[in-house]
């Protein structure tokens, strides 16, 4: 699910865009990873920010499918500075 909120927090201009529980693997809809590619580009964030469970246990994730999730990370990076914490799945 993709949801955008909001908030102004003091007279700082930074937009951030926070990503969690992709939970990618195998049988991952790709299409996902346009909206989101297409909603960070409408909202253009100073950072974005993926904060866990990113991979949904990277031992069933097979080497060519990882190179889909590099490219969407690489894509990202190319709209914001990316920062990435592991969580318990990654």
């Amino acid at each position: 699910m993709i949801e955008e909120k909001k908030y102004k927090i003091g007279n700082k201009n930074i937009n951030i865009c926070l990503l969690t529980d992709l939970h990618y693997d195998n049988k991952y809809d790709l299409n996902i990873f346009n909206k989101i590619i297409d909603s960070i580009k409408e909202n253009k964030p100073n950072f974005i920010c993926l904060v866990g469970d990113i991979i949904d246990y990277g031992n069933l994730v097979c080497e060519k499918e990882i190179v889909k999730l590099k490219d969407f990370i690489k894509e990202l990076s190319t709209l914001g500075q990316v920062i990435i914490s592991l969580g318990n799945h990654d």
